[in-house]
């Protein structure tokens, strides 16, 4: 456990398998589903780093793969908004990059853990439409001016016939 908790302070006890938080003067069991969000200005000063000159968000095969729904479409870029608009009131200057990697169907299958992951047509849409909606919500004019940008490296994969060389702009057909 963390050795000077401040109040509220959340974390998962791997042993008896569940989060706990402090209330203030002890840890104690947290029910419910934690929310997680980052505060750019409280994990420089947590960690007493200074800011850097950029920052990249990356995402990957386990941020859509279970499916994808609106909602959760909605939620996932409120909060990644809440996290640029963080840096932002820390930071103006910080420039901050969301790389999007996110894999599609066959990728996942040369990975070493496949196993785990469930090749299907379900978690390759999920992340598909997941990609769609970072892109279409922080690939625009105002958000390139506050210096953020999209990097999406998994645009130019096609999951059944591999590279593409053409320059078009990802989903322009979609």
């Amino acid at each position: 456990k963390k050795l000077n908790p401040s109040a509220n302070d959340l974390m998962y006890d791997s042993v008896n398998n569940k989060f706990i938080y402090f209330n203030g003067s002890s840890w104690v069991d947290f029910s419910g589903t934690p929310v997680f969000k980052v505060n750019y200005a409280t994990y420089i000063a947590t960690w007493g780093i200074s800011s850097p000159d950029f920052v990249l968000i990356m995402l990957g095969v386990n941020d859509f793969f279970g499916g994808y729904n609106e909602e959760l479409g909605a939620t996932f870029v409120s909060s990644m908004q809440d996290f640029i608009e963080s840096i932002q009131a820390y930071a103006t200057s910080v420039g901050k990059t969301i790389k999007i990697g996110i894999c599609t169907n066959n990728t996942i299958g040369s990975m070493p853990s496949s196993n785990y992951y469930s090749n299907t047509l379900k978690n390759g849409r999920g992340m598909f439409l997941g990609r769609k909606k970072v892109i279409e919500t922080f690939d625009t004019d105002a958000y390139e001016a506050n210096n953020v940008f999209i990097v999406d490296t998994a645009a130019v994969f096609d999951p059944d016939y591999g590279f593409d060389t053409r320059e078009d702009k990802p989903f322009n057909y979609y």
